[in-house]
């Protein structure tokens, strides 16, 4: 079993909430019909409801199990912009900007994150991973102690060589591209 089959697997046996800030993305629609489909995780997806919708028929992925949050329509966006306000205060936010950002999916399930609506929030496929750490940042922030990010991801390649499916895992690619020792 390699380590993504693992992964999935552990994921299936906790079956956790996963957000989906870039709801309006082909990928994170097929994304969200694999996840329902094998158990592995519950799926909130962010985004204009209409559009997800439509790109769900095209793609034929039933959405029915997914959860469909729109932020700005949320019955939970001014309570959000109001936390968000007092969150960044030291740094000085207005309303215009708590509201901005809050309209923002990446922020706005960053939320859902904190408020544990959601055990894990995935984005990165149309933003960048700047957008997507400073939205997590700002809204979760780091634990005590911790003043470095990091990154890491996965990826399964067809046919590599001689091999099917093979397995690599990138570190620090976006985030830390000198890291030292």
């Amino acid at each position: 079993m390699n380590v993504v089959s693992q992964i999935k697997e552990k994921a299936r046996a906790k079956h956790r909430r996963v957000v989906l800030p870039e709801g309006t993305e082909p990928r994170m629609i097929q994304a969200t019909g694999k996840l329902l489909t094998e158990g592995i995780a519950s799926v909130t997806l962010l985004g204009d409801r209409k559009d997800i919708e439509r790109l769900g028929k095209e793609h034929h992925v039933d959405l029915g199990k997914a959860e469909l949050i729109d932020p700005v329509q949320s019955p939970d966006y001014k309570s959000f912009v109001s936390e968000f306000m007092e969150i960044r205060k030291a740094k000085g936010i207005t309303e215009a900007d708590a509201k901005k950002a809050m309209a923002s999916p990446l922020f706005f399930g960053a939320m859902l994150v904190r408020h544990d609506r959601a055990d894990a929030s995935v984005s990165g496929s149309v933003n960048t991973t700047g957008d997507v750490l400073r939205a997590a940042i700002q809204v979760i922030g780091l634990k005590q102690g911790i003043t470095t990010v990091s990154s890491s991801f996965i990826m399964t390649i067809p046919k590599f060589r001689d091999t099917t499916d093979k397995v690599f895992m990138f570190g620090d690619c976006a985030v830390i591209p000198n890291p030292t020792v």
